[in-house]
């Protein structure tokens, strides 16, 4: 007995370094991912600026183009003067953006591109200079603007794919990120596989031998359990929690080992995580597909978390571990990156890259949907001549004052973009041309109403489209757009819309497309959509805040019954799915629960509200996720 016990000693020291080494290699791994990653996100600012640089060239050129134009129109001298000035200051920046993206070192298919770009942009600035350079040539004047506006389409073509070439290499770095972090996280879980099976399993099997099987080497294994880096959770089959290491209990609320009343599902908060479904799946297939959602910790700080499980034993018990990997960094680094790329740095709006990359999404769902859209876009009324009188800085808390102002006036479902120096584009999804002029209009009191503390009152014009069905971004811009210059030529500070007679508008109405072919589910769908279409009529929005709140209510416990009947029917047709639909729901429940409360302590106004539930459970939700699973109840 002297000899095993003594073998065991000798075994057990023997583990124990390995255990250290392995130990000491987890955390190696973890820092040089972190390492790794804030590496990526700093290599990618330069990238991320140089989109917005070339974005910028675009915006530049189409500003000479527009200026050259009007000044060919042989405006007033006063208006001819403007115009003239703009256009000498757009060349300027034109040029300089031109020099620093072409001295700088780009690869070879980008410097090819630029080469191809230098005729267009020569041009440009040649027959732009011999404007302001013969400003009294009135026959020569609309030749040169004719001219710059030729250049600029093949010139925004190929600036397009310099730009897209540029967006590539902040995508790869997205995309390196998550690789780098998988790789490590392969890395961790596998030296994590080789310790428990290389350490843990032959420790315990010495100690059962030593102790005649008594203790099963608890004590080794929950020494293990503590000192992993990652959260983990022993529970029995109905998830009260048996034990939890030190990074889980962070994440518990008011745990407390004394009490036998600690339920994995209670103690934390799952945000957009359903542990009870994760839980049940282990109880019956053994072990779980990784699941990403968010929680929260006892602070009340968002975590963004991956989930796993597996079933085991545990002195003699049927019991669950549950292993929680936080990859905050790695999502919130992600969203840094996006942000950059994608946030005029001045203002914080969206920029029109951004613009590019939803534009498309959002007319194909207005198309497929058959629901309106609408856009207005408005320009600050003699913006020059503030930057002129006051200076550049001036101007520039001008142009974010307003954007707060348009910020705190549409509705969380419109798009606020910065297109241009002081022009502005505010997309409308599911909202007609008489909704956009009402918002335009607000809009527009709004700016007027501001008394900016060094410019003083300032003002600005409105163009006001309606997509109509077929039309193309490019139509509805051009049409916004034609609108805003009567805007401007009608006086100023005054809102226009474009009227086309000939073509036909989009109404809201139930499509029999939208029918998923289970009876229930589409008499619910259907009243749904009905009380979600009435919150976007004005006359909803004249309730007071007590009448809002129960009709609110109305909504919230339709939605709620409707959710719980349609993941019965997913559960019985087995909808593969399942897990991530159960979570969608949940994340809306509980926006939407938000929201009640933000109205109850007068937080948003209730259109806001009102088009929050339209957008995400009727047409993000119902016209979108849902008809994911109607093949599979076709099927039935």
């Amino acid at each position: 007995m002297k000899n095993n016990i003594f073998d065991y000693k000798e075994y057990y020291k023997k583990a124990s370094r390995n255990y250290i080494a392995v130990f000491l290699l987890l955390i190696i791994l973890i820092l040089a991912k972190h390492f790794f990653i804030q590496t990526l996100i700093s290599n990618q600012e330069e990238s991320a600026n140089l989109v917005n640089i070339a974005g910028r060239q675009r915006m530049l050129s189409q500003k000479i183009t527009k200026d050259a134009l009007l000044i060919a129109r042989n405006q007033t001298p006063r208006e001819f003067e403007y115009y003239s000035e703009d256009l000498k200051k757009s060349l300027e920046e034109f040029q300089e953006a031109h020099l620093f993206l072409t001295q700088r070192e780009n690869d070879e298919e980008i410097t090819k591109m630029f080469n191809e770009l230098e005729t267009y942009f020569n041009n440009i600035v040649t027959s732009g200079n011999q404007i302001l350079e013969n400003r009294s040539d009135f026959q020569l004047i609309p030749l040169e603007a004719e001219e710059i506006r030729r250049n600029e389409f093949f010139f925004l073509l190929t600036m397009d794919d310099i730009a897209f070439h540029f967006d590539e290499d902040t995508t790869k770095a997205i995309s390196d990120i998550r690789n780098i972090n998988n790789l490590f996280m392969a890395l961790i879980i596998l030296l994590s596989l080789v310790l428990t099976t290389i350490i843990i399993k032959p420790i315990s099997e010495t100690m059962k031998k030593s102790f005649l099987e008594i203790h099963e080497n608890s004590t080794n294994i929950m020494r293990m359990f503590n000192t992993m880096k990652n959260p983990l959770f022993l529970i029995n089959k109905e998830g009260e929690i048996i034990s939890v290491n030190k990074e889980g209990k962070k994440l518990v609320n008011q745990y407390d080992f004394n009490e036998n009343k600690n339920n994995i599902s209670k103690n934390i908060d799952w945000v957009t995580i359903n542990i009870k479904d994760i839980i049940k799946n282990i109880n019956a297939e053994g072990r779980t597909e990784e699941c990403e959602g968010t929680i929260k910790d006892p602070e009340g700080k968002e975590l963004y978390v991956s989930v796993s499980g597996f079933a085991s034993t545990y002195k003699g018990e049927e019991v669950i571990f549950i292993a929680l990997n936080d990859f905050t960094v790695q999502k919130k680094a992600e969203e840094q990156i996006r942000e950059i790329a994608t946030k005029d740095g001045l203002t914080g709006l969206y920029n029109r890259r951004y613009l590019d990359m939803i534009v498309e999404e959002e007319i194909e769902r207005a198309e497929r949907y058959d629901i309106p859209l609408s856009i207005f876009i408005l320009d600050l009324d003699h913006f020059k001549k503030i930057n002129d009188d006051w200076g550049h800085p001036v101007g520039d808390t001008v142009l974010k004052q307003t954007a707060e102002i348009i910020l705190n006036n549409i509705r969380l479902s419109d798009i606020p973009l910065r297109i241009g120096g002081e022009e502005f584009l505010v997309l409308m999804p599911h909202t007609n041309l008489e909704g956009a002029k009402q918002a335009a209009e607000k809009l527009r009191n709004e700016i007027e109403m501001v008394i900016h503390p060094v410019a003083g009152k300032y003002t600005a014009s409105f163009g006001v489209a309606e997509r109509r069905r077929g039309e193309t971004y490019h139509n509805l811009y051009q049409n916004a757009d034609s609108a805003l210059y009567k805007a401007k030529n009608s006086g100023r500070n005054r809102v226009e819309s474009f009227i086309d007679e000939n073509s036909e508008s989009v109404s809201l109405y139930w499509k029999d497309a939208w029918n998923c072919g289970e009876e229930k589910i589409d008499n619910q769908h259907k009243e749904l959509f009905m009380m979600s279409s009435k919150l976007l009529e004005n006359y909803v929005l004249t309730l007071d805040k007590e009448e809002a709140l129960k009709y609110l209510d109305d909504i919230l416990n339709h939605i709620s019954e409707h959710f719980n009947y349609e993941e019965e029917v997913l559960e019985k047709i087995n909808y593969k799915d399942i897990y991530r639909h159960k979570n969608i729901h949940r994340a809306i429940m509980q926006k939407a629960f938000e929201v009640r409360h933000n109205i109850e302590e007068g937080l948003i106004d209730l259109s806001k509200a009102f088009t929050f539930l339209f957008d995400e459970v009727v047409v993000g939700h119902m016209l979108k996720e849902d008809t994911k699973f109607f093949p599979q109840i076709n099927k039935i």
